[in-house]
């Protein structure tokens, strides 16, 4: 397990926004704001854990065009200091499954949909954890189904 700080942690996984402010945002502007700084190709990420995510993910999905798919880094940005979210999953311009990602091993409390701990990304010798990203990405992929299902509404 890799010893060092959330930011870090976050930064390795994820990467770092451009958008660097901390002035407060709304959720949905800093969510805009955060897709349009990214700092490579949200659908093909850099780092071997966030590609190994994404690729899980669109297999979990059963997709063929992997750019349906699209991971986000928050990291530095409003959407992650005012509004607790690292990371967000995109499918396709429409539903989104939001990742807080940390260091402390006992965190269970979060404002994003998912949380990722270190030992869910990297296993004891620092390799990617790519059994327990396949959960997660199972999870992921149940949360963006079920985000992309029409409202049900009642008929009378």
């Amino acid at each position: 397990m890799n010893a060092y700080t959330g930011r870090l942690f976050e930064q390795e996984v994820v990467g770092k926004c451009l958008w660097a402010s901390t002035d407060y945002m709304p959720y949905r502007k800093a969510m805009d704001v955060v897709k349009q700084s990214q700092p490579g190709n949200p659908a093909d990420p850099s780092s071997p854990a966030m590609n190994d995510f994404h690729a899980l993910v669109c297999e979990e999905l059963g997709a063929k065009d992997y750019s349906l798919v699209k991971c986000f880094t928050a990291v530095g940005s409003p959407l992650d200091i005012f509004h607790g979210v690292d990371s967000f999953v995109e499918l396709d311009g429409g539903a989104v499954v939001t990742i807080d990602l940390t260091t402390n091993s006992k965190k269970d409390v979060h404002k994003a949909d998912i949380i990722l701990h270190e030992q869910d990304v990297y296993d004891r010798d620092g390799r990617v954890n790519r059994a327990r990203l396949q959960e997660i990405a199972h999870d992921t992929a149940q949360l963006l189904r079920w985000r992309t299902q029409p409202a049900m509404v009642a008929v009378r």
